[in-house]
């Protein structure tokens, strides 16, 4: 990831922290300037177990393992937000790639994949809103609504690379490499997720 793009994402969760959870919020100072602490860093490593692609979902959330400070809500709010940053940078790319002009196929599948990934968009921006409040009312409500959203965002996102089976070459290559990202993404958002659910559910028997 670009500095540039680092820095957008730690004002995306910045603003996220603040918006609402008194559980989370350090600021942007806290998240881009303090050294990372081993043990935030070494929390981050064994969360990342329980997913499909550890090695990425290190990669993508030990840059915010200080201010994660080994807390489950705030692991899933950044992997959620790391998710969300993705997905709205290739829709941005898609939309880009549109003006160009290419085969008829190839045009369409692109118009679709873009209002299928806004609708992913959707579905994590609900997952996210939903988790701030998971703590308020019915706590099972909340986290079938977030499995379920985040599961949409996923199908979102391989429904987007299906449709260019029929397309050849360069665009197809690239659109898959896009999605197969995005994908790999939201899937260990979710299971990141499913950890923090079934911890909450434990709480909650006992």
């Amino acid at each position: 990831m670009s500095s540039l793009s680092r820095f957008i994402l730690v004002v995306l969760i910045t603003i996220i922290f603040n918006a609402g959870n008194p559980v989370i919020g350090h600021g942007a100072s806290a998240m881009a300037g303090t050294p990372i602490c081993n043990r935030c860093t070494d929390y981050i490593r064994a969360a990342c177990r329980v997913t499909l692609y550890p090695r990425l979902c290190f990669k993508s959330l030990q840059v915010f393992a200080t201010n994660i400070n080994r807390n489950q809500h705030r692991l899933s709010h950044v992997s959620f937000a790391v998710s969300l940053f993705h997905v709205n940078r290739t829709l941005g790319t898609i939309s880009s790639m549109s003006a160009t002009t290419w085969n008829g196929r190839g045009e369409g599948a692109l118009k679709d994949c873009i209002e299928i990934l806004a609708d992913s968009v959707y579905q994590i921006e609900n997952s996210m809103r939903e988790l701030r409040i998971i703590d308020r009312g019915d706590v099972m409500f909340h986290i079938g609504n977030i499995q379920t959203w985040m599961s949409a965002a996923l199908t979102d996102e391989d429904t987007c690379a299906d449709g260019f089976d029929g397309v050849d070459g360069r665009l197809k290559f690239t659109i898959r490499r896009m999605m197969r990202k995005l994908e790999r993404l939201t899937s260990n958002s979710l299971a990141i997720f499913n950890t923090y659910a079934t911890n909450i559910t434990k709480n909650q028997v006992h």
